[in-house]
């Protein structure tokens, strides 16, 4: 699984890339590897979240409110959106951090490690 944490800090749109998501996803389903993707959204967001999902048209598996700030405390997740987003193995362990998104090293090694 991937796990993307949305904050309200700057400009949601720019941050997320629903497009390049939406092509990321895709790249993963040619590949024949199931991998769920969920978003995980501070909830002064996550009407707008809901809304630009709507009009990109991109259905992630999972959307979770978090509300009270619990999962970004609880998990410790930093404030630097680049290190937001993180790949679970099967036992939901943390095996990589960083944006695919945005950073096309770190693409490579999700594609990489999902491919194993």
């Amino acid at each position: 699984s991937i796990v993307s944490y949305i904050d309200k800090e700057g400009c949601m749109k720019c941050k997320l890339r629903l497009h390049e998501w939406k092509e990321f996803k895709e790249q993963l389903d040619v590949s024949g590897k199931r991998v769920n993707i969920i978003f995980v959204a501070n909830e002064s967001i996550i009407k707008d979240l809901y809304l630009y999902l709507k009009e990109m048209d991109f259905h992630p598996d999972k959307v979770m409110c978090d509300k009270d700030n619990k999962f970004k405390i609880k998990n410790n997740i930093p404030k630097d959106f680049m290190l937001q987003t993180f790949l679970l193995d099967k036992t939901l362990k943390i095996v990589l951090v960083g944006n695919p998104i945005h950073n096309a090293k770190v693409k490579e090694l999700y594609v990489k490690y999902i491919g194993k």
